[in-house]
C-alpha cells in the first residue's frame, strides 16, 4: 500500500469518528431522556453511528502498525454489506471521501465538485 493509499484511509477513519461524534449529544437535554417518542426517531442514528464504528475500529487499528496485514477487498465489502443492510444511511459517501483523500493526497488540494462527480463515476458508481 502506498503513502497515498494510507493518507486515505487515515483520512476516512478520522471523517468517521465525525460521524460518530453527535451521538454525544442524543438525549443530552432533560425532557428528551424519558420520551420515547425522541428515542424512536434517534434509534437509525444511533445505530448508524454504532455501524461506522464497528465498521471503521479494524482499520484504525491497522493504521496504528501501518496497514500491515490490512486487506482492503475486506474493508470494502464490509462497506458493501453495511450499505445492503441499512440502506438510505448514506454510507456510499465514505468512499466518496477516501476517492477525495487520494485525489488531494496526489494533487495537494481537495477536488471541484465536478472532479469529485469524475472521480465517481471512474470509480464505478454513478452521481
Amino acid at each position: 500500500m502506498d503513502f497515498a493509499q494510507k493518507y486515505a484511509y487515515r483520512y476516512l477513519i478520522y471523517q468517521g469518528t465525525l460521524a460518530i461524534r453527535p451521538i454525544a449529544f442524543v438525549g443530552s437535554e432533560w425532557w428528551q431522556r424519558w420520551n420515547l417518542v425522541y428515542w424512536r426517531r434517534k434509534r437509525t442514528q444511533i445505530r448508524s453511528a454504532g455501524q461506522v464504528a464497528n465498521w471503521l475500529h479494524n482499520a484504525a487499528l491497522f493504521s496504528a502498525i501501518d496497514f500491515d496485514g490490512f486487506d482492503e477487498d475486506v474493508f470494502w465489502s464490509e462497506l458493501d454489506a453495511l450499505k445492503s443492510a441499512f440502506p438510505g444511511n448514506e454510507f456510499e459517501r465514505f468512499r466518496d471521501i477516501f476517492l477525495c483523500a487520494l485525489f488531494e493526497f496526489n494533487e495537494g488540494r481537495w477536488p471541484t465538485l465536478h472532479e469529485q462527480s469524475v472521480l465517481v463515476k471512474e470509480a464505478g458508481r454513478g452521481v
